[in-house]
């Protein structure tokens, strides 16, 4: 792909092994690098409906969470908000650090 900018944006236009042989580019921006393409809606983010201090207590009650914090010791449970897809992804780490349990939770629930 060639990433080009102008007056209108960015525009990135895929480059055919034809052109590259052709010498219609330079060789200097060809590189063996893979790019996936991900489109978000231009749309508002909402705020969360839930504060993040709900969310710990939901994920410290559940009786998963219960078990490994009798195993680990206190646990680290980390919310944060997509707001595009109105949920909480909660990571839940032992003391050290290391992640146990990577939990999606509904804003609405």
């Amino acid at each position: 792909m060639v990433f080009d900018e102008d007056s209108s944006g960015v525009n990135i236009r895929p480059v055919s092994a034809g052109e590259a042989r052709l010498a219609d580019l330079n060789p200097g921006v060809l590189s063996g690098l893979r790019a996936r393409l991900v489109a978000v809606p231009n749309e508002e983010i909402r705020p969360p409906v839930r504060k993040p201090s709900d969310i710990r207590e939901q994920v410290l009650s559940r009786p998963d969470i219960t078990r490994l914090q009798d195993v680990f010791g206190e646990l680290q449970v980390e919310p944060t908000y997509v707001g595009a897809a109105r949920r909480w992804i909660v990571d839940v780490k032992e003391p050290r650090g290391q992640t146990l349990r990577s939990i999606q939770i509904s804003d609405s629930e």
